[in-house]
């Protein structure tokens, strides 16, 4: 029932995409292509070295790749999944026989009977007739030309809409969104309207549109050849960086926060100046986890990255610029692996 404003559609494996995705079950498939790949790519050649090689695995995976779509859920790529509507003159999807139903808005009747249709989420008024996708499976045909303006059931995104606002995927709306296990304010808390389009497409209940393989098409056959584990869920809430974390480390605990501060004044440029842990990033960068250290809850630079700026940037006179940098330590899943 989560839908635009989730956090986690990765897809991990050897050739994944999106979407939290698993290969070993192809090891052997993968085996005899990592053979064929071996004798023409001249990485391979005699004479070089595959570290991997050195390292003993239970099957011939010997690299792990994990791509994700950040800032969207599951069920915005794969709520529907693996039945498409297949609307003429869209690229059609056709699953392989025997394709295992998976956790989505197919189940529970989320589709038409969803937490999310809760007035709380804000009412409105729509010309000349409501979208069907904002009134209970039971409306009658005819109904006043009104409906909630952000409580919603999920609706189907064509090609035409592949193009959404993002959606506000912050620590503390996306608890609220949740309403402590309810689930049932997304809209209210993560729906951001302002999109061009009509009826729920441009308010807050986009937050409950999704995709099908008729437009996700590409994710949707990627699917189909690594097994999916639809119920992998982060730790924590909030945005891209604490996402990534999660995913390397496991935890967004145990995190130092660095401002580097630059001035300029009548002398010239003052600084750096340099501040671990500041007291105004508290609350909205970092919260302390009561043990003497910080946990991570928004973006931030990470130090040392070479796509960070090591200084600010030159302030103009009488201005301050500053930069922002987290580092962690402690092992990640490179070592543990």
């Amino acid at each position: 029932m989560r839908l635009t404003s989730g956090r986690w559609p990765a897809l991990v494996g050897l050739a994944a995409m999106t979407a939290n995705l698993i290969a070993p079950a192809f090891a052997p498939a993968f085996a005899a292509f990592a053979a064929d790949e071996r004798t023409a790519d001249s990485s391979f050649a005699p004479g070089r070295h595959d570290a991997a090689e050195a390292y003993r695995t239970a099957t011939p995976i010997k690299h792990l790749v994990v791509i994700y779509d950040e800032n969207v859920s599951f069920d915005h790529y794969f709520g529907t999944y693996p039945k498409a509507a297949n609307v003429p003159g869209e690229p059609p999807f056709y699953p392989a026989p025997f394709t295992p139903q998976v956790n989505n808005l197919l189940q529970g009747n989320l589709l038409y009977d969803n937490p999310n249709l809760d007035q709380a989420n804000g009412t409105g008024t729509y010309s000349p007739t409501p979208p069907a996708t904002c009134l209970p499976a039971t409306a009658p045909a005819t109904v006043p030309p009104t409906c909630p303006s952000g409580a919603s059931n999920p609706f189907r995104l064509d090609r035409t809409q592949a193009s959404t606002t993002d959606q506000n995927h912050d620590y503390m709306p996306e608890q609220q969104a949740f309403d402590g296990g309810d689930m049932n304010l997304f809209p209210k808390y993560t729906g951001s309207s302002g999109t061009a389009g009509a009826g729920t497409y441009d308010t807050a209940a986009i937050v409950m549109g999704y995709f099908d393989g008729n437009t996700v098409t590409a994710l949707w056959n990627y699917a189909q050849h690594f097994a999916m584990s639809q119920n992998g869920h982060g730790s924590a809430y909030g945005p891209s960086t604490p996402g990534a974390l999660e995913a390397v480390s496991g935890q967004t605990n145990g995190i130092t926060i660095t401002e580097v501060e630059e001035s300029a004044s009548g002398s010239g440029v003052v600084g750096p100046t340099i501040t671990t842990d500041p007291t105004s990033l508290l609350g909205s960068i970092y919260v302390p986890d009561g043990q003497g250290s910080y946990t991570d809850i928004s973006d931030i630079n990470p130090a040392g990255d070479v796509c960070t700026p090591s200084t600010p940037s030159t302030p103009a006179a009488g201005k301050t610029t500053s930069e922002t940098y987290a580092s962690m330590s402690g092992d990640n899943i490179g070592d543990l692996l």
